[in-house]
């Protein structure tokens, strides 16, 4: 598949839209005006976006109608993507939960977040990726919005799972909703983090006949009652199958002290892993509440750095999987699927700070769900791209820029860089251009949202002085 087909702005618009039912042709037309003005400027506000006071009053009146849902806004990328993954070889569909926060001051109907220090809401998003090192991104298959209760009690033996809002269900729902959308898809895995390492939940993943990886998060007894039978002792005295090199990459100190003991900061490196593997039967936990059968049969895989440097703790991964472990090569697809789910993490990063959707000024959860539907493909086609800069470098920069843009980078970088951009400008060059509008130095390695989206605003406001120039020069 040529992925800068999906990229280059025209065709997304299209095909991210077509066939989207709201029940009212208006809105539809709307909707298309909204979702090309968020794909040319995904960080600019609202305003800025619009245009103009009239789109401006449209936008804000389309997010808020309540015949317009999230659901509805994004069935036309659920379609598109469930095409992207079919004419796929082989797909992993990385799970992950990120929380959008808008402020310690209360709006609307938001509901606490961050421990009820501020307000907003969660989102659990189901994210495909090419199953192959080039990880490209191929669009986002669901989405579930939730917001979290502080201060419930915990009921005892499990009775936790009969509970219909329980957050734990989140995780086998999103993979029905994949199913349902994808058919049977043999080539799909699913990989999960340390929060899915539950029994009912690996359960029921089984017997919906689902292919995954999942993280385990606490070492496991094996057999009820005795303390010298836990999973990683177990297999810790299996023979070393193989060996692998992985670079990881740095870490900065995380922003809600919640997460600091389970994500230390740390430099990039080259870790090299010493892997094991081995089949494993689980007993029912009795936080499973009853659900699922007494035992459960799956793979277990380890990956252990050898020598880690001084001060930094080991990677050390124990991955729960029902795909094969018979042989070097499918232990190695295990590790590399696990690894895959980063992918996620960077799409959420796309939506945060290429998107800046939690600096959202919009006063009801329906309203900004909405603006989320609009932004999950909008974020995922600046994944895309910055994904093709680095695989396909030399794609056109007219994926990213129009042609004023180009024009607006070009003029700029020669005048106040004196840097003189080739005329056939390329998608890398191009992202690397506007990163450098917004500060990225170039030894610092690949840019980040950050930057990114601090030079495309510098690139628009050339973009509108260039506009008004050439309007005032044809009058």
């Amino acid at each position: 598949m040529q992925w800068t087909d999906a990229a280059a702005t025209e065709s997304f618009v299209r095909d991210e839209t077509t066939g989207v039912e709201l029940g009212d042709e208006r809105l539809a037309a709307r909707l298309v005006t909204i979702f090309a003005a968020a794909a040319e400027a995904p960080s600019s506000s609202f305003p800025r976006m619009s245009g103009s006071d009239a789109a401006l009053e449209g936008t804000y009146r389309f997010l808020n109608n309540k015949k317009v849902t999230a659901e509805g806004v994004l069935a036309p990328h659920f379609r598109a993507t469930a095409q992207r993954v079919h004419a796929t070889e082989r797909v992993v569909i990385a799970h992950d939960t990120t929380e959008f926060s808008f402020g310690p001051v209360a709006r609307g109907d938001l509901q606490p977040v961050g421990h009820g220090k501020s307000y907003g809401f969660d989102a659990h998003v189901a994210l495909a990726v090419t199953g192959d090192e080039s990880r490209i991104p191929l669009g986002v298959l669901a989405v579930k919005t939730f917001n979290r209760t502080f201060g419930s009690a915990r009921l005892p033996g499990g009775k936790n799972k009969d509970k219909p809002d329980n957050t734990m269900h989140r995780w086998a729902e999103n993979v029905r909703l994949v199913r349902q959308r994808l058919g049977d898809a043999a080539h799909v895995v699913h990989v999960f983090d340390r929060e899915a390492d539950d029994y009912a939940l690996l359960a029921e993943m089984v017997e919906l006949g689902a292919r995954f990886v999942v993280r385990q998060d606490t070492d496991r007894r094996l057999i009820r009652h005795r303390k010298d039978s836990k999973t990683r002792a177990l297999i810790a005295q299996t023979p070393l199958v193989t060996e692998r090199e992985v670079v990881i990459s740095a870490r900065r100190k995380p922003t809600r002290k919640t997460h600091a003991s389970r994500t230390p900061v740390r430099k990039a490196r080259k870790v090299q892993l010493e892997i094991r593997a081995t089949t494993m039967v689980l007993p029912r936990t009795v936080g499973a509440g009853g659900r699922g059968p007494e035992t459960l049969t799956l793979n277990l895989v380890e990956a252990l750095e050898r020598n880690p440097p001084a001060g930094q703790p080991p990677i050390a991964w124990w991955l729960w999987t029902n795909e094969p472990i018979d042989t070097p090569e499918q232990i190695l697809e295990v590790i590399d699927t696990y690894r895959t789910r980063w992918v996620v993490e960077e799409y959420f990063k796309a939506l945060k700070s290429g998107c800046r959707f939690e600096d959202r000024q919009l006063e009801s959860q329906h309203a900004l769900f909405n603006a989320l539907a609009i932004f999950v493909p909008v974020a995922w086609r600046l994944l895309l791209l910055r994904s093709l800069s680095r695989q396909a470098p030399g794609g056109p920069a007219a994926l990213a820029l129009t042609d004023l843009q180009q024009r607006a980078l070009r003029g700029y970088m020669k005048k106040k860089r004196n840097v003189e951009l080739p005329l056939n400008l390329t998608l890398r060059d191009a992202m690397y251009a506007v990163a450098q509008l917004g500060g990225h130095i170039t030894n610092n390695g690949a840019p980040g949202w950050m930057v990114l989206a601090r030079g495309m605003d510098r690139v628009l406001d050339i973009e509108l002085g260039i506009a008004l120039a050439l309007d005032r020069s044809d009058q």
